[in-house]
């Protein structure tokens, strides 16, 4: 009975060993980075609207009910921030986003916020909070900033309405 208790402790070990041995030559074999690339495979970036390039048409209706489009700014530059109430970089990016809009009338260009992924009344309550002095339009479904999709929406995109 030992004797056998001895060679299956034994077998075990051999078993053990193999596989580990089979592992550790697989994960220095695989080229580093490969392994990652096929488990996480993802699409290119696509790249995002480029300044002085028309930007996509929509509609879309303000925190005070009114209808805005690209319409409204048709002719001269705009500032289009999406940006969402929860989003901390988006949060200490307003008081500049705010100055650029104080600034705008004055220089001839426009500033609209687009809310992102977020409920009207998150963004109504960050917008008081912060003191927003633009026009913030609710894209609650992300449809208009994935037809804009910026390589980093963390950052203003700059376009120009379609004259």
């Amino acid at each position: 009975m030992k004797l056998s208790a001895i060679r299956a402790t034994r077998f075990r070990s051999l078993v053990l060993s193999l596989v580990l041995t089979l592992l550790c030559a697989v994960i220095f074999v695989i080229k580093p980075g490969h392994l990652e690339a096929q488990l996480f495979q993802q699409a290119a970036p696509t790249p995002g609207p480029a300044v002085n390039r028309p930007a996509p048409t929509f509609s879309l209706r303000t925190l005070d009910g009114k209808m805005v489009s690209l319409e409204t700014y048709r002719g001269k530059p705009l500032i289009m921030n999406f940006f969402a109430s929860w989003c901390d970089p988006c949060r200490e990016e307003m008081p500049l986003i705010n100055e650029l809009a104080a600034n705008g009338a004055k220089q001839g260009y426009g500033v609209l916020g687009i809310a992102v992924e977020d409920t009207r009344a998150a963004v109504t309550e960050f917008a008081k909070e912060a003191k927003l002095e633009f026009s913030i339009a609710l894209d609650l479904n992300s449809t208009v900033s994935a037809a804009t999709e910026s390589s980093d929406r963390r950052r203003p995109s700059l376009s120009t309405p379609m004259a």
